[in-house]
């Protein structure tokens, strides 16, 4: 009877042992797949910024090359301003005491001379020989 009672509790005690193991397995698989989890939503959370930052430089450069693209819509228009100033014919007149360039001193146009002696805004205009001035804004 005493070797009965001592397998009894031998396997008692394997059956406890058993279902000990079977309860760590399963918290461990439990932990493992919390882990799984937690990675899946740090993953999707990189993938989240990744994308925004990516809209973000879009965005940016759209506004550079909108930006260049206007600068380089005002140089030309200013180039092309400058040529078509280059492409007259002026010469210096003064006007009560002062110097400006002139197109013409019949029918021309008035320019102010810039420092550097290039031609400046236009001041006036020369209407039948007499000197017009633009109103000052």
């Amino acid at each position: 009877e005493e070797e009965e009672e001592e397998e009894e509790e031998e396997e008692e005690a394997e059956e406890e042992e058993e279902e000990e193991e079977e309860e760590e397995e399963a918290e461990e698989e439990e932990d493992e797949a919390e882990e799984e989890e937690a990675e899946e939503e740090a993953e999707e959370e990189a993938e989240e910024e990744a994308e925004e930052e990516a809209e973000e430089e879009e965005e940016e450069a759209e506004e550079e090359a909108e930006e260049e693209a206007e600068e380089e819509a005002e140089e030309e228009a200013e180039e092309e301003e400058e040529e078509a100033d280059a492409g007259q014919e002026v010469f210096e007149v003064t006007i009560k005491g002062k110097s400006y360039y002139t197109t013409n001193e019949k029918n021309g146009v008035i320019y102010a001379i810039e420092l550097d002696e290039t031609i400046g805004d236009e001041v006036g205009l020369y209407k039948d020989g007499k000197a017009v001035f633009h109103k000052k804004k």
